[in-house]
């Protein structure tokens, strides 16, 4: 069997969105509505297996199965590549040539509404930090993110500050010039935005990344958009249900390694 890029108009088919939205996850929307990433199945119109790709996440659906091309559609970057499976008997099938960790990632939902004032008293924290600001990107902010020390995936799938500007969303903490927090959408799609944080390790613990998150549900609110969150870790999982999100459970990810062909 072998996996071939399925066509843009293909892939707004009822069958993709039925076997993909189990998911859960928003990203899948940003690749069926062809704002990025792609997909790959073994037969466009009647697929048995689906493979979605965006950044760095990759989602399996359908029964395991040998697919002669698995590791270029995989496209496995680095260690960081994860891999979400709708049965996990596919990692059995992949093995120790493709997997090269396994480790929980956490599943929230969005609530039918938000409590906007106690989102607006986090965002208002910062008022009390003393030189610290809390800012909407700027096209400084973005030209900068590939120099910091973290956050390299804060520019999202915006290939340009131009792109950003009219299809996404984001806030940063500075402290002077210093970048120090941030939120910003990994993904966006007509109808929301996937929210990733990250905080430079010596600032962590106060506060930064809820001040940010809370801005950037706010804005996303006041757009009229959905912000989803699916939690990397355990801290993330109990700060997004701080700020409104309502908890689904963890869920099995694994970390992808190219260490030679599938045999």
């Amino acid at each position: 069997m072998k996996l071939n890029e399925v066509s843009k108009n293909t892939v707004l088919t009822d069958i993709y969105y039925r076997s993909l939205a189990p998911f859960h996850d928003s990203s899948v929307y940003t690749i069926l509505e062809g704002k990025g990433g792609g997909i790959y199945s073994d037969n466009e119109k009647s697929p048995t297996v689906i493979l979605a790709r965006l950044g760095d996440f990759r989602y399996l659906w359908g029964s395991p199965a040998k697919i002669d091309n698995i590791e270029e559609v995989l496209d496995i970057k680095g260690e960081e590549t994860t891999l979400v499976c709708s049965d996990n008997n596919w990692i059995n099938y992949l093995g120790e040539s493709i997997i090269s960790a396994h480790f929980y990632r956490y599943r929230l939902e969005t609530p039918k509404s938000f409590d906007i004032d106690s989102l607006k008293k986090i965002r208002d924290k910062i008022n009390k930090k003393d030189g610290f600001s809390l800012r909407q990107i700027t096209k400084e902010d973005f030209d900068s993110f590939d120099s910091l020390s973290f956050g390299h995936d804060f520019k999202g799938i915006s290939p340009d500050f131009n792109d950003f500007q009219e299809n996404s969303l984001g806030f940063v903490i500075a402290h002077g010039e210093k970048i120090l927090s941030g939120a910003c959408a990994y993904s966006y799609y007509s109808g929301g935005y996937e929210i990733q944080i990250e905080t430079d390790r010596n600032y962590r613990n106060m506060g930064l990344a809820s001040i940010c998150s809370a801005a950037f549900i706010i804005e996303s609110i006041k757009r009229g958009k959905k912000p989803h969150w699916d939690a990397a870790h355990e801290q993330s999982y109990i700060m997004a249900q701080k700020l409104g999100f309502v908890p689904l459970g963890r869920y099995d990810a694994y970390n992808l390694k190219r260490k030679g062909n599938l045999k």
